[in-house]
């Protein structure tokens, strides 16, 4: 299930998505956030696209070592990462990463102090992913 709340992101991230999304629409870019918060058993679930269940591989990471799992003190979502998606002045999604939109959005994420899973070597190259940095910090306990 997809999770584009941006209330499951922890507090400090909600302020940074926001800052990105009014960035990005300065820049006249059309973003919108397509994914934050991910369950363990919904990271692995996305984990076996591809592998032993159709579909392309969408993630190298499995449930557990993803930063969309993150929980806040409380135990609450708290995902320190989103997945946004480059649209069209006419509201078509873009889906091929390598379109120079993406590039252009990930460095305000950057400028912001996310790290951008673009710059990432192959084949682990996340076109349209956003992180904190130190995330590990707030995996939920096994």
């Amino acid at each position: 299930m997809t999770d584009r709340n941006i209330t499951d992101l922890a507090p400090s991230m909600q302020i940074l998505a926001q800052q990105f999304l009014d960035d990005c629409e300065a820049a006249h870019l059309n973003v919108k956030i397509i994914q934050t918060y991910r369950s363990t058993a919904e990271q692995d679930a996305l984990y076996q696209q591809g592998r032993t269940m159709p579909g392309k591989i969408v993630t190298h990471a499995q449930g557990g070592q993803s930063p969309h799992e993150c929980v806040n003190a409380d135990g609450t979502p708290g995902s320190r990462a989103i997945d946004f998606g480059v649209f069209t002045a006419a509201g078509q999604y873009v889906t091929d990463g390598t379109d120079p939109r993406y590039r252009q959005v990930g460095e305000i994420g950057k400028k912001l102090g996310l790290d951008y899973g673009g710059d990432w070597p192959e084949p682990k190259t996340d076109h349209d992913h956003l992180e904190m940095p130190g995330w590990q910090n707030y995996m939920p306990s096994a």
